[in-house]
């Protein structure tokens, strides 16, 4: 009996067995199972006898009935245009491939492109480009993925490749496969006209810097950041020379993308390369607003104020804005503080009784002015944002020094400034 039951249990363990290698080959291989055990691949039955450890590609006879069910008749020319039906022959072996594994590679987006290579025969009216649209399955092993002559013609082309950072493009570029001291560039050499032919279209990336225009006065061309004629080009910022070199397998991009002149971290410190950064620095309202004399530096005031305030006023009802709420003025520079600020909670808006007695009263309780805007608490009413010295009433001029600006010292006493009731 326990002999039986073992035999039993054995036989339901090589069947659960043979279906999960059947479950695993019909997903690897989503081609259907053939009735002599044997792939089908489009209703063809494939025999893939004496093929094992050989490469389908080698033209040697055998390998031929890896993706043929039967042994082809050998033609004068292998490269026809490409048969759809035998697309599922190369997910047997090549099923991993992601989709845009040819990304970069792929000429035809390009409109152009497209309509001649349907024209010819390797792309299938729907203009979906299949395996064999790229690829020669009876082409001769070369290093570059038996591509098609035909293929690598509409590359060199095409505008919506990226020629940049591979060794397959290069006529896009070159008038010529390139060689040392041999590597005249298209366009007659014209660097902003051969860059434009695919950064001037939708199918790359425009670049927002002018070219073709002499640099102002107050822009300094660093050395190693060459001028055609006086003026800025491509590789004035660019400098194509370093992908040279450099495609190997795990060193393709290194962390220069885009093949910038210089090594700067950030997109910014690249600029500032020519660019006095001075020039460039965000106005601080908070400084500049009186000088070593003392005096009231107006234009700094009228970024805020419609008029110059009188210094000695108390009170924002005494003063005008440019805009109708003082809150945008704040918010311009300082944005994200309108509704969770502070403590998670919105306080700008029409305070409580009990807050509203207090503030009313702060000058003569704590000393401090805590001033609304049309009976609203607003972002100055905590803050001041005036310069140390502008404001000369002593209650109003709170603040000036301390980090953040707070009228009230930082901690407990920012609270009971106005909660004079949580003590």
């Amino acid at each position: 009996m326990t002999m039986s039951r073992t035999m039993a249990a054995s036989g339901v363990l090589q069947a659960i067995v043979t279906g999960i290698v059947i479950l695993v080959s019909c997903s690897l291989f989503p081609d259907t199972m053939h009735a002599s055990g044997g792939l089908t691949v489009s209703g063809r039955a494939v025999q893939p006898q004496g093929v094992k450890k050989k490469l389908p590609h080698t033209a040697d006879e055998n390998s031929c009935l890896l993706c043929h069910a039967d042994k082809p008749v050998k033609q004068a020319s292998q490269h026809g245009p490409p048969d759809m039906a035998m697309q599922s022959s190369c997910n047997r072996c090549h099923a991993t491939l992601e989709k845009d594994h040819y990304q970069g590679s792929d000429p035809f987006p390009d409109a152009d492109i497209r309509k001649e290579a349907i024209a010819s025969g390797i792309l299938p009216d729907s203009g979906s480009p299949a395996c064999t649209s790229c690829h020669d399955p009876h082409g001769k092993k070369d290093g570059k993925g038996i591509l098609r002559a035909e293929y690598l013609l509409f590359c060199d082309q095409s505008r919506s490749i990226d020629p940049h950072w591979n060794d397959l493009h290069c006529q896009s570029c070159h008038e010529r496969q390139p060689a040392k001291g041999d590597a005249p560039l298209q366009e007659n050499g014209d660097a902003i006209a051969l860059c434009n032919r695919c950064h001037a279209t939708p199918y790359a990336r425009a670049d927002i810097h002018p070219v073709g225009i002499k640099p102002s006065s107050a822009v300094r061309i660093p050395a190693g950041m060459p001028l055609e004629d006086g003026k800025l080009t491509c590789l004035t910022c660019h400098d194509p020379f370093c992908q040279i070199g450099r495609i190997k397998k795990g060193k393709k991009f290194e962390t220069n993308v885009v093949f910038l002149r210089g090594k700067q971290k950030t997109r910014s410190s690249f600029c500032f390369l020519c660019h006095v950064g001075e020039n460039y620095k965000r106005l601080n309202l908070h400084e500049n607003q009186i000088d070593g004399q003392g005096q009231i530096q107006k234009e700094t005031c009228l970024f805020c104020h419609s008029s110059v305030p009188d210094r000695q006023a108390m009170g924002m009802e005494r003063v005008g804005f440019v805009v109708k709420n003082p809150n945008d003025t704040c918010i311009g520079c300082h944005h994200g503080f309108t509704k969770t600020h502070p403590a998670g909670i919105d306080h700008l808006k029409v305070p409580s009784k009990t807050v509203l007695a207090a503030m009313n009263t702060s000058v003569k309780r704590i000393g401090v002015a805590l001033p609304l805007f049309r009976g609203k608490i607003v972002c100055t009413t905590c803050h001041n944002p005036h310069h140390a010295g502008v404001i000369e009433f002593a209650a109003a001029a709170t603040g000036t020094q301390r980090e953040h600006k707070l009228r009230l010292m930082p901690g407990i006493m920012q609270c009971i400034g106005c909660h004079w009731d949580k003590r």
